[in-house]
């Protein structure tokens, strides 16, 4: 099982994770995530996912990811909720692990442009269906949206009817998928519709 292990990784130890892998092989390569990379205190560091594409590459095994962007950890979260994916929302500064992860799973994804946050993200082929500076800007842009914050009286409001847009081809096809949703979820709910938000 491959965690982060931050300035803790070297050679020795991932040849010692290659090496117990080639002895077995029936063993399977688990992977905590598939981050790429992570904003830390000192600068821009590599996460988990280098390491397990290396180990990938040297075992000729794929490995079985538990966490971002897997569609079964947005789908655990989704169940324990008991929240139908199709109004829950995922916030996240990773366009790939956050905002892909959970329109493949049925979800609406909002980026906000704090952490690992790149210009660069907005060019690329995903999507994301709103673009916040920060998550401070949720209870505003969530009025504009038509929708009352949870703890006010008044109306819920169903977030795909709300402000679901036009989608390409591709995105269509994802959404198509079973829908799922995303894990360390942090439940909001309004009268007659549920919004979830998670970083």
């Amino acid at each position: 099982m491959i965690g982060d292990l931050g300035s803790a990784w070297d050679f020795a130890t991932l040849n010692r994770a290659f090496r117990l892998l080639h002895s077995n092989p029936d063993a399977t390569l688990i992977a905590l995530g598939m981050t790429r990379y992570w904003k830390a205190a000192d600068g821009i560091s590599l996460d988990v996912a280098p390491f397990v594409a290396a180990l990938e590459n040297a075992t000729g095994r794929k490995a079985l990811v538990l966490g971002k962007p897997a569609a079964e950890f947005f789908q655990s979260a989704a169940d324990r909720l008991g929240v139908p994916n199709g109004q829950i929302l995922m916030i996240g500064d990773d366009i790939e692990t956050d905002i892909a992860g959970a329109q493949l799973t049925g979800m609406l994804a909002v980026l906000v442009r704090t952490g690992k946050f790149r210009t660069l993200d907005l060019a690329g082929p995903i999507k994301p269906d709103a673009v916040l500076d920060s998550v401070s800007e949720l209870p505003d842009w969530w009025e504009r949206q038509g929708c009352r914050p949870p703890r006010n009286a008044g109306r819920g409001c169903a977030i795909r009817e709300t402000f679901e847009r036009p989608r390409t081809g591709g995105e269509r096809e994802r959404n198509q998928v079973a829908p799922r949703a995303a894990a360390g979820a942090a439940q909001r709910r309004g009268t007659s519709g549920t919004v979830t938000a998670a970083a």
